[in-house]
């Protein structure tokens, strides 16, 4: 699968291309138009990130096995 973005996000900074994965892998990333890519035009691709912010909930809290907070 190959996908493109105006705004993909790297370690070496902010890139206008495509990312070609495989087996849920980035194998390769190109600068510029690919015309195999789904375009995600200008939305935010942040390869390997993902947010681990959560809350608990019905009175239970995620940060430890058994705690719970009072409503």
């Amino acid at each position: 699968m190959i996908i493109r973005s105006k705004r993909i996000y790297t370690e070496d900074g902010l890139v206008d291309g495509w990312l070609r994965i495989e087996n849920g892998v980035i194998v390769e990333i190109g600068q510029g138009e690919n015309e195999n890519a789904i375009d995600y035009g200008d939305k935010r691709i942040i390869p390997g990130f993902f947010d681990t912010h959560s809350h608990g909930t019905q009175g239970y809290a995620l940060w430890s096995e058994g705690d719970t907070f009072d409503l």
